[in-house]
């Protein structure tokens, strides 16, 4: 008697230990299912919130990416024109009277600093258009041909506003650039405005004068004059 009531025991634990795994087994395929339906739903929906989070999630990449390239670009070339104008007496290309001194050309302070920095922009320009955003691996390019600079010297820093709206788009992705600014340190505009003053004609060859250190050169046609401020410097001629 006590075995037939401990197999009866036995067996009804055993039944409900099935069904318990049963119902288990249940839930995690309808669990399963579910999972399934779902991304089946988003993956044929052209509106998934998944899909819409990737893509903007890309997107914002490139567009950092885009306005990175941008600003390296800009800065590149202002900077290698601001070497040139500081090297040239404030010219870009030196098309008017010039001294030369060992087979190198400083042109006349003829300039305002306003004239500089019309040219500055022109090089700027010139030297994004013909060798920035040519092409990209990924997106097809609408780029304008022109780009709409704002220079504005301050005491330590060139100012550039840039708007260069260059559209990027791939199988319906699509962002352009938006306007941005590149600041550059640079001490250019205490040295010219020190350099038009003229008061180193009066001086001797060798001074200096509120931290700038100033040199004169005399030549056949006329001096040159060096100006020292910190690491920079600017360099022109002026007339006897």
């Amino acid at each position: 008697m006590f075995t037939i009531t401990l197999w009866g025991k036995m067996m009804k634990k055993s039944r409900r230990t099935v069904k318990g795994q049963f119902t288990l087994f249940v839930g995690l395929g309808v669990a399963v299912l579910l999972v399934i339906g779902v991304l089946f739903f988003l993956y044929f929906s052209g509106n998934s919130s998944i899909a819409s989070v990737i893509g903007t999630t890309d997107i914002g990449l490139d567009e950092l990416e885009a306005e990175d390239t941008a600003k390296e670009c800009i800065t590149f070339y202002a900077e290698e024109g601001l070497k040139l104008v500081e090297a040239q007496g404030g010219f870009i290309e030196l098309d008017r009277n010039y001294l030369t001194v060992n087979d190198k050309d400083i042109g006349f302070l003829e300039l305002s600093l306003d004239e500089v920095s019309e040219d500055l922009a022109d090089y700027i320009e010139e030297g994004a258009l013909e060798n920035c955003f040519l092409s990209d691996s990924t997106y097809d390019l609408d780029r304008p041909d022109e780009i709409s600079l704002d220079l504005e010297f301050e005491d330590e820093e060139l100012n550039i506003g840039v708007d260069w709206p260059i559209k990027f788009s791939d199988n319906g992705v699509a962002f352009s650039l938006d306007e941005f600014n590149v600041n550059i340190d640079t001490k250019f505009k205490q040295l010219y405005e020190m350099a038009d003053e003229e008061y180193y004609i009066d001086y001797g060859y060798q001074y200096e004068v509120s931290d700038v250190y100033v040199t004169v050169f005399e030549e056949d046609d006329g001096r040159i004059v060096y100006l020292n401020l910190d690491e920079e410097y600017f360099l022109f001629a002026v007339e006897d």
